[in-house]
């Protein structure tokens, strides 16, 4: 029982050092603190509340990275609700700013299929929304940003967010990708022909001319009988 209760007040001290630390906006030795609780945490709730914390230090220095890392080893199982959005939500939330938009929408998703709590869930629509936008899922994430608006705004508010929407969300505003499998069919046929198509008209108006010149004067040498020429200068230059 005594060794029980000393390590209670050593896990309370920690704590008590780490958030006075966090709060003097000292992150680097706030983060070392919490990685020290989470090192040999009581349970899993100090675990996911220390590495919640060590996140939050890491994301304060802007090291997405490792808050991203911090944030994956964290054990979502037997969490109560509160607990469990802080950790799915700061996990989605390290991984976009890491631009690993992949791992930010599985997150996300996680969130919103297996918690119970519906508020909970609608507070990530906003979040979620920006990750389909990197994803070039715009319709998705008009539909995501306008469940947000409409559970977080009221009367003029909403109205007024729900039209500035709809203007970001403008058929003009959306952009429109070309295709690489197209591009690059373009290219296999007439090299330069693909980046006309991508929009780079100049370098890709340049190749087609060499191309097209070297073809010519393989042709031409061919039909002159010059068959040697045709294929040293007119199909390599070509090829």
């Amino acid at each position: 029982m005594i060794c029980i209760f000393h390590l209670e007040g050593f896990s309370a001290n920690n704590w008590q050092k780490a958030d006075s630390l966090f709060n003097a906006e000292n992150f680097v030795l706030a983060g070392i603190e919490y990685e020290r609780i989470a090192y040999n945490p009581s349970n899993n709730l100090e675990l996911t509340r220390a590495l919640i914390k060590k996140g939050d230090c890491l994301l304060a220095q802007n090291n997405f990275v490792e808050a991203e890392y911090s944030l994956s080893r964290i054990k979502f199982n037997d969490l109560p609700d509160s607990l469990l959005f802080l950790a799915r939500y700061k996990n989605a939330f390290a991984s976009y700013l890491n631009s690993n938009f992949q791992n930010s929408e599985s997150q996300l998703i996680q969130l919103q299929n297996y918690m119970e709590d519906s508020t909970y869930i609608v507070k990530s629509f906003l979040l979620h929304g920006l990750v389909l936008n990197e994803l070039d899922s715009f319709n998705l994430a008009k539909e995501k940003i306008k469940q947000y608006i409409n559970y977080s705004y009221k009367n003029e508010d909403k109205k007024q967010k729900l039209e500035e929407l709809e203007l970001i969300y403008g058929l003009k505003e959306i952009p429109k990708y070309k295709s690489e499998k197209k591009a690059g069919k373009l290219s296999s046929f007439l090299p330069g022909t693909g980046q006309i198509y991508a929009g780079y008209f100049a370098e890709g108006a340049v190749s087609v001319l060499f191309q097209l010149a070297g073809l010519s004067f393989g042709v031409y040498s061919f039909f002159i009988k010059n068959y040697i020429t045709s294929v040293l200068i007119g199909y390599s230059f070509f090829q």
